[in-house]
């Protein structure tokens, strides 16, 4: 991430480490987050991972969008092949898409054709 990344060339810093009992606050109040590690060396002088907060990235669909049309969107995202050509575009972000992860930091209700698939793969019961 730029806004992290730029300041790392030019100053001394550090990334502050969010412990689990101030994520577990947050998390209340703000459902959105998601625990998150950033491994070290992903910037300049930060050498030590870190357990930090994201918002993770969701992919939004209007309700009225067919259920299968959704369905079939993860169906390709989260096979194989699509996850290698998320691989090849976006290499650090790619290891963060997983079916475990998934539903993490979610604070909006799942499109039926969504919810559907993640019943599907034992995501959801």
């Amino acid at each position: 991430m730029p806004a992290v990344a730029e300041p790392c060339l030019v100053a001394d810093m550090d990334l502050v480490e969010i412990p689990d009992d101030v994520f577990d606050k947050l998390k209340a109040k703000y459902p959105f987050f998601a625990k998150v590690t950033v491994p070290g060396g992903s910037y300049q002088r930060i050498d030590k991972d870190r357990q930090t907060v994201a918002v993770i990235a969701q992919v939004v669909a209007y309700e009225d969008i067919p259920a299968k049309l959704v369905y079939d969107l993860l169906t390709v995202i989260f096979d194989e092949k699509g996850l290698e050509q998320i691989q090849k575009g976006l290499p650090r972000v790619a290891s963060y898409i997983t079916l475990d992860t998934a539903l993490e930091g979610m604070a909006i209700p799942l499109h039926p054709g969504a919810e559907l698939y993640y019943i599907e793969k034992g995501i959801l019961k």
